[in-house]
């Protein structure tokens, strides 16, 4: 009763399931996020990395450019040990 009365309180923030992407779908497809199986779960958050830094390289021109000047890009990102390939900005990295 309680799950259902929070899922309809938070209906109006997600978006209809037809207009997910792979984070929409690891946030609010699983019914119980801390019970979702190992393999699920490594696939959802792989998915969800995947389709950040595809989004994030492609809709940000300084995001992009700064990826380009390490030399990395979306199409480098194929398997969980190539996130660390991933460029993180911080204070440090734009001074």
């Amino acid at each position: 009763m309680a799950k259902d009365m929070l899922r309809e309180r938070l209906a109006k923030y997600i978006p209809p399931k037809e207009e997910w992407t792979p984070v929409d779908e690891a946030l609010y497809g699983v019914e119980d996020i801390y019970n979702v199986p190992e393999d699920k779960a490594k696939k959802l958050r792989e998915d969800a990395i995947r389709y950040s830094f595809r989004h994030h390289y492609e809709g940000n021109k300084f995001y992009h450019e700064y990826c380009k000047g390490r030399g990395v890009g979306p199409d480098d990102i194929k398997t969980e040990e190539d996130f660390k390939k991933i460029p993180l900005i911080n204070y440090f990295s734009l001074v």
